[in-house]
């Protein structure tokens, strides 16, 4: 199995993780201690009539206030790029491409009663991690789920990683304790994992993208047999195919 040290696809931060990474945002925190020191310098100068002393005080306030002034400029010039290349909505619209397409494979009396969901992972080999890039294409709008974290090695995502090609698998029975003694023995996530798992989903798919590989591409279903259907089924490598070669292009 070849493994990207670490994926191409970008993974979702919070703004706070962006302002840290910023090395300039340390620059403009010295600058504001400067700030209060020359001005805190000024102040008690000027109060006993040491002229000089005065003087530098007030230059240290300018100097400060042009780094602080250049900085935040700077900061809001950096944000605004960083957003652009890490952005991942155009993946987002691929995935949106794709769900229409499968749910064209759904008769249409059954549309309304039938979900599929789709979502990139990115594998994190340093950390032993699966990170959930995409909130869920055709799921609930109002549950954010990137950003989510799964064992490696856990579920068809993991197993897909492992052995490097699609895999697919289904639940076919209703037994909800059974289904997660599955997920915990079978399937090796850990028992928190098991529960934020949607037990409403019946059937999945997952195949890597790119070599080595970048993410994976995962699909569900609430249909049991959605993805035996050969002619849904050869969508994904197409489209894994796809994703990658516009990874390469555009990250």
């Amino acid at each position: 199995m070849a493994k990207a040290r670490k994926s191409r696809i970008p993974t979702p931060k919070t703004s706070w993780q962006r302002i840290i990474e910023r090395h300039f945002v340390y620059d403009v925190i010295i600058a504001w201690f400067a700030l209060f020191a020359g001005a805190a310098t000024a102040m008690r100068s000027f109060a006993v009539g040491k002229w000089p002393d005065f003087i530098a005080g007030c230059l240290y306030v300018i100097g400060a206030l042009g780094i602080v002034v250049l900085a935040c400029l700077k900061f809001r010039a950096q944000w605004k790029k960083q957003e652009d290349e890490d952005s991942i909505h155009d993946l987002e619209a691929c995935l949106y491409v794709l769900h229409h397409q499968l749910m064209q494979a759904v008769p249409r009396e059954a549309r309304q009663d039938t979900r599929i969901r789709l979502t990139i992972h990115v594998p994190d080999f340093e950390n032993s991690k699966l990170v959930q890039a995409l909130d869920y294409v055709g799921g609930d709008p109002d549950e954010p789920t990137s950003r989510r974290k799964f064992n490696i090695k856990a579920g068809i995502i993991g197993r897909a990683i492992t052995k490097d090609r699609c895999i697919t698998a289904k639940r076919e029975n209703n037994d909800a304790a059974l289904f997660f003694k599955d997920l915990t023995e079978v399937w090796g996530f850990t028992k928190a994992e098991a529960k934020r798992l949607d037990p409403l989903t019946r059937s999945w798919v997952a195949i890597p993208i790119g070599s080595p590989i970048q993410g994976v591409l995962y699909a569900d279903s609430t249909c049991v047999d959605f993805f035996d259907d050969e002619s849904v089924l050869q969508l994904f490598p197409a489209v894994a195919v796809a994703i990658s070669r516009y990874i390469e292009v555009r990250y």
